[in-house]
């Protein structure tokens, strides 16, 4: 079934940790902005990265994409973090 401007889509959340991956966090990125759902909110957590992802994550002017910043406390309180704000939601 597709989707028409008439019916609902549900807005999925897509949790994405970081930890110092500059060379690669701009094509997974664009990766998750350019599926076929458009309906996401993608929320990108930072897990205190050395590193130039922050600069790198900085190019992207996508409402969708809400970046998040923490000290190091490794990649399950990153996911924690994400999943503590995502949401699925109709609209």
């Amino acid at each position: 079934m597709s989707c028409t401007s008439h019916e609902p889509s549900t807005v999925i959340s897509v949790i994405m940790p970081c930890y110092n991956a500059g060379q690669t966090v701009a094509d997974s990125v664009k990766s998750a902005l350019q599926q076929t759902h458009q309906a996401i909110k993608l929320i990108l957590v930072d897990d205190g990265s050395r590193g130039d992802s922050l600069a790198v994550l900085g190019q992207f002017d996508d409402l969708r994409l809400k970046i998040i910043v923490q000290t190091n406390q490794g990649v399950c309180a990153a996911r924690n973090r994400g999943l503590a704000l995502a949401s699925a939601e109709e609209h």
